[in-house]
């Protein structure tokens, strides 16, 4: 509406695929504000092995989150540890510039590494049947 002049400007969020074209727009001024929101992945720990820090900890390894940032939102997000990520208040050994010092990707390029994430849950005290994961301890 805004590039069709039948809108000064627009007070909602644009998709990611609507900026490029917005900053070319010799017509347009693309304004920029840093979202206050986030997307996060929570666990139900009542349920079994997601009661187990071990487990979580393993599956949250399993996200690619710069690959999900760059590609689903066409890089403009980020990835964050955790709800203060970005803020003053967030412990600067936390900050990492190339992996998530917490739960790092066990893969590369949104591709998991099969013999990792094996290893990765081995070393949370589970084990294989075959192509099975089974048992655990708490």
């Amino acid at each position: 509406m805004v590039a069709d002049d039948t809108a000064d400007a627009t007070g909602t969020p644009v998709g990611a695929d609507a900026i490029p074209r917005i900053g070319r727009s010799p017509d347009s001024e693309l304004l920029i504000q840093q979202s206050h929101s986030s997307y996060i992945l929570g666990y139900n720990t009542r349920k079994q092995h997601l009661s187990n820090p071990r487990f979580r900890h393993t599956l949250a390894r399993l996200i690619d989150g710069e690959y999900i940032a760059d590609t689903v939102i066409d890089g403009y997000g980020q990835p964050a540890v955790g709800p203060l990520w970005g803020t003053e208040w967030y412990p600067a050994e936390l900050e990492w510039a190339e992996d998530n010092p917490l739960a790092g990707f066990l893969g590369n390029d949104g591709e998991l590494h099969t013999d990792r994430v094996r290893d990765a849950f081995r070393e949370a005290g589970y084990r294989y049947d075959g192509s099975k994961l089974i048992g655990g301890r708490a």
